[in-house]
């Protein structure tokens, strides 16, 4: 059984990659993760410059 603080890490995951998701009209995390994991493949410099962008737009839209 997972504590709180795991918890919350699953559900700071699963916001993330629904972010990555969202660009292609979709809001699963599932394909979030897939998605990221094609970008990874391809260039893990735009992997990591994607994951920032949407840590990013997470946070802002979590402060407006």
């Amino acid at each position: 059984m997972l504590g709180a603080p795991a918890l919350m890490v699953v559900e700071i995951l699963k916001i993330l990659l629904r972010g990555f998701s969202q660009v292609m009209l979709q809001s699963n995390p599932l394909t979030g993760l897939l998605f990221l994991a094609g970008i990874l493949y391809n260039s893990p410099t735009m992997a990591g410059a994607g994951l920032l962008g949407c840590i990013a737009a997470t946070l802002t839209a979590h402060f407006l």
